[in-house]
């Protein structure tokens, strides 16, 4: 393998760029915490191994707030980007044309909202981490390495400027909160026609799609029930304490007492609960005893007073 002097830059040695990458390439969470330097929650180190270990193609995730997505999200984004970064060729790789662009695209319902997200976690990771060169340059809503043609770019869920593009992973930030109308703007457009762009890379194109439910039928709640059982998806849903160590179920129900309805939404993944708050643990039912009728003492033995 061509290593390539823009990697090295004086800090690595050929050997141990080698055998950084080829850690790198079979084990993500590896490359977290040993190339970007950080430390992963349980369930996202999980998550990520699960995901490239058995070369799923989508990853539909329906997670709580304050779940630790929009980190997760902008590991696999960079991930991605690294995975490119280090092909000595990666237009010739994938049978490109030379010097044509490929594309990680992070899609969120502003680039407001993504810059704060998702590509201010991108930004950290890359500028922060010693493996990347100095031909990776980090600007207001892309990261671009000109020499391999590769890029991740920023997009709100309006734009098509990524649609007919060769996109080698799509991520969409919080899908629930895309437009839910049938036009060229709403969620399904959007996801369906991006989702086709990886195309060109078949397997080893990525759709990853993280967000907390907006209702029972919004289109990342059922996305997860479409493509559960799918062979090249990875679906999941995970409430916020199964993500994030650092909150139990308990906390959190405590903090949301006067507004259970966001608990089971936005933090529990059952936006259905909501419909029927009264008693959304189920309800224990205790017999009634009529005090006039003429069998009292019989009622009275049958709940034992």
């Amino acid at each position: 393998m061509n290593v390539g002097s823009e990697f090295l830059n004086g800090l690595h040695e050929p050997e141990e760029y080698l055998r950084v990458v080829t850690k790198s390439l079979v084990d993500p969470v590896w490359w977290a915490e040993n190339v970007v330097d950080v430390t992963l929650f349980p369930a996202q180190a999980e998550i990520m191994r699960e995901f490239y270990r058995n070369n799923y193609k989508r990853l539909i995730l329906v997670a709580g707030m304050r779940s630790g997505k929009s980190t997760l999200a902008a590991l696999m984004a960079t991930y991605e980007f690294w995975r490119l970064y280090v092909l000595p060729d990666p237009a010739k790789r994938y049978g490109l044309f030379r010097k044509q662009p490929i594309f990680i695209s992070v899609i969120a319902t502003s680039e407001k909202q993504a810059e704060d997200a998702v590509f201010a976690n991108i930004r950290t990771l890359i500028e922060d981490c010693s493996w990347f060169g100095e031909d990776v340059k980090v600007k207001d809503a892309i990261v671009e390495c000109r020499a391999k043609n590769i890029y991740i770019r920023l997009l709100s869920s309006w734009s098509t400027t990524a649609v007919g593009r060769s996109n080698k992973a799509v991520v969409f930030d919080e899908l629930a909160l895309f437009e839910e109308t049938s036009g060229k703007r709403g969620a399904w457009e959007v996801f369906s026609r991006l989702s086709k762009s990886t195309d060109t890379f078949g397997r080893d194109g990525k759709i990853i799609a993280i967000s907390s439910p907006k209702h029972p039928n919004d289109i990342i709640m059922t996305l997860y029930r479409q493509l559960k059982e799918d062979r090249e998806t990875l679906a999941l849903m995970k409430p916020t304490w199964e993500m994030n160590p650092n909150y139990t179920k308990e906390a959190l129900m405590e903090e949301h007492k006067y507004d259970l309805a966001a608990f089971w939404r936005d933090y529990a993944c059952q936006p259905q609960v909501t419909n029927a708050l009264q008693f959304p643990e189920g309800v224990e039912t205790v017999p009634m005893v009529n005090v006039l009728d003429e069998r009292v003492e019989d009622q009275l033995s049958l709940i034992h007073i």
